[in-house]
């Protein structure tokens, strides 16, 4: 009587919550895609926003050349944005093999780096992580956008997560590309909240199907406790009444009360014992 319902909710019981921590999960995975996709969209449109205005700046001032793009404030406050709290916006320029150009930036945040067109120096400060960045830079030759995940180094040198956007310039014989880059995290630590409630709610719902198993599995086991002890004792009454027959004792006034007791719990014809 105990084992079989207690069988019977304990699997229930597990299905339910694993089946709750899918929902949780399904809904956490679903809410970072679909912000993170939020964010991917907002970096590519952010790169070809101020692409157009750094190409309308430009056009009207064809004698800015490349080098003072940074030191210029009006232009270097168009190329150089903000993209939420860690992203920004710089100008890049494409190799150009022919004139001994490689990768360049001629308009970033961090002024150290204006000029420099070493290519290896990001290489050995990525070390591993560089492929990945280099692929989504290279994909933009030809004037192309490109876009992608990459692997960024900080200063304090931990690795996290970045995605880059990158759309051209369009500027007639000059290979300039903006591109838009911020941290991933800034856009899925939205939904870090969200996990983190889900995950409580489900190991809260959890306590609560354990504590009303167990709840369940005591009644049912007192309640089985009763029932088993009264029904073996009138049992035990009617076993007495039958073996005083059997040697004679006739006293019908206490054996019948017991045998009508017995019987009336186990629910048996009274002519299944008169034999008796």
């Amino acid at each position: 009587f105990l084992v079989p319902p207690m069988l019977v909710m304990a699997a229930s019981g597990y299905i339910s919550q694993q089946q709750l921590n899918k929902l949780a999960n399904e809904i956490t995975e679903d809410s970072t895609a679909l912000v993170l996709e939020e964010g991917k969209e907002k970096l590519m449109q952010k790169a070809r926003d101020v692409a157009l205005q750094a190409e309308v700046y430009l056009r009207a001032h064809p004698d800015l050349v490349r080098e003072d793009f940074f030191y210029d404030p009006e232009f270097s406050g168009i190329a150089v944005q903000s993209v939420g709290q860690s992203g920004y916006t710089c100008i890049i320029q494409q190799p150009e093999p022919d004139k001994g150009q490689n990768w360049t930036i001629w308009a970033h945040p961090h002024p150290n780096i204006i000029g420099i067109d070493d290519i290896d120096m990001i290489r050995k400060a990525l070390g591993p992580y560089f492929d990945h960045f280099f692929k989504v830079l290279t994909g933009s030759q030809g004037m192309k956008e490109s876009e992608g995940f990459y692997r960024w180094k900080d200063p304090d040198g931990k690795i996290r997560e970045k995605y880059m956007a990158l759309a051209p310039v369009q500027l007639e014989g000059k290979p300039f590309m903006l591109m838009s880059t911020a941290y991933i995290d800034e856009f899925t630590n939205k939904t870090e909240t969200l996990k983190a409630r889900a995950k409580k709610l489900a190991e809260d719902t959890r306590n609560i199907n354990f504590g009303i198993l167990i709840s369940a599995i005591v009644l049912i086991g007192l309640i089985i406790i009763v029932y088993g002890y009264r029904l073996t004792r009138n049992i035990q009454y009617l076993t007495e009444a039958a073996d005083r027959i059997s040697v004679g004792d006739l006293e019908a006034a206490l054996i019948r009360s017991h045998v009508h007791l017995a019987v009336d719990f186990v629910n048996l014809p009274l002519d299944f014992i008169r034999p008796l």
